[in-house]
C-alpha cells in the first residue's frame, strides 16, 4: 500500500531516490524529537521540551491542527509548567483552534489549560464551558471537563 506510489515511480522512470532518502531521514528526526519532548515534558525538563516543541513546530507540522495541539498539551499538562512553555501552548494551541474552527473541545480543552497555566482564568473558564458544549453526548470527556472547570474556577 505504501509502496504503491514508489513502485508506480519507479516504474515510469520518475523515482527520486535521493528526495525518498530526505524524506525517511526527516521523518525520523520528527519522532525522535517528539519522543524527546514527551520525555522531557513528562520529566518537568521544560528547558527541553520548549525548543524540541518549537523546532517541531517550525517544520511542516505546524500546519497540522493536531500536532499544534499536541505539542501545546506537552508544554501545559503538568503542573509545573514555565511560563514560557505556557505562553507558547497558549499560541500553539490557538492556532490549532482556529484551523479546525473552534469545533474540536480537545484543541480548546489544551487552549483554556494553556490560560489556566498562565494564571488567567476567566479565559481558562469560558473555553473550557466551550469545551463541555461541543462534546455533550460523551459523558466521560464531559466529566473530565467538569472537573477541570472545578479547579479552573479554584473549587477543587
Amino acid at each position: 500500500m505504501t509502496m504503491d506510489a514508489p513502485l508506480a515511480q519507479i516504474v515510469a522512470g520518475e523515482y527520486d531516490a535521493e528526495q525518498a532518502a530526505e524524506e525517511v531521514w526527516n521523518n525520523e528526526l520528527i519522532q525522535v524529537a517528539a519522543q524527546r519532548l514527551q520525555e522531557s515534558a513528562v520529566n518537568d525538563d521544560f528547558a527541553t521540551a520548549v525548543p524540541l516543541g518549537r523546532a517541531l513546530i517550525n517544520t511542516d507540522l505546524g500546519q497540522d491542527p493536531g500536532a499544534l495541539n499536541y505539542v501545546a498539551w506537552m508544554f501545559v499538562m503538568s503542573d509545573n509548567t514555565t511560563e514560557e512553555a505556557a505562553k507558547h501552548a497558549a499560541k500553539f494551541a490557538k492556532e490549532a483552534c482556529e484551523k479546525t474552527g473552534w469545533e474540536d473541545h480537545g484543541m480548546i480543552d489544551t487552549l483554556a489549560m494553556a490560560h489556566y497555566r498562565l494564571g488567567e482564568r476567566a479565559e481558562a473558564v469560558e473555553l473550557i464551558q466551550k469545551a463541555m458544549q461541543l462534546a455533550e453526548g460523551n459523558a466521560d470527556v464531559t466529566a473530565m471537563y467538569a472537573e477541570r472547570l472545578a479547579m479552573f474556577r479554584g473549587e477543587g
